[in-house]
């Protein structure tokens, strides 16, 4: 058995294969074209427009409370799609893949990955721009698995008046809290 070759030769290849194999995910969530909205949000990072894909269930239905969902390291919001359906029963769902992860544009610069400081920057800055941009009301609930969970935290501190609520499924990056050996990046070295 040999493996097929591939037609797959720039970024844009690569973003049509992928939007090809979302779109047979997204037929097999159950929603209709007309009660979801794939989009790309873009916000500005380091100086460059940075596209997010951002994924809308219900995006008319005001009246029901909005929660977002985001995935974890090496993942993509796909991954949820299974679970859109029954939670938009309840809720109207924003989805969207995390910060260099997914379909989103990968940043080239370095300066944000020298210190665990500048990344935890950059990844704020990241989070403050892209929740300016979602379409989402003041308040929300938010659920996440692995590192999409330290993610949610981080909004959590972050907006803290505005997350209703939070649900996390395995969330990576977390410890126990003690004040007297608390080091806040002592995961990175573990």
């Amino acid at each position: 058995m040999g493996c097929a070759s591939s037609t797959i030769e720039t970024r844009e290849d690569w973003e049509q294969e992928m939007e090809l194999y979302e779109n047979k995910v997204l037929k097999l969530s159950g929603f209709k074209d007309e009660e979801m909205e794939v989009c790309w949000t873009t916000i500005e990072m380091n100086n460059k427009p940075f596209k997010i894909r951002t994924f809308y269930f219900g995006k008319e239905q005001r009246d029901k409370p909005t929660l977002l969902l985001t995935h974890g390291n090496m993942a993509n919001i796909i991954g949820f799609f299974r679970l859109t359906k029954i939670l938009s029963e309840k809720y109207r769902i924003v989805a969207f893949d995390n910060m260099n992860l997914g379909m989103n544009t990968r940043s080239t610069d370095t300066v944000q990955n020298e210190t665990p400081e500048t990344a935890e920057e950059w990844i704020r800055d990241w989070l403050t721009k892209a929740f300016a941009a979602f379409d989402i009301p003041e308040k929300f609930y938010m659920t996440a698995h692995s590192f999409g969970g330290y993610i949610t935290m981080m909004v959590g501190s972050l907006f803290p008046e505005r997350i209703e609520s939070m649900f996390l499924m395995s969330p990576a990056g977390t410890n126990s809290y003690n004040a007297e050996t608390y080091e806040p990046y002592g995961y990175v070295s573990m």
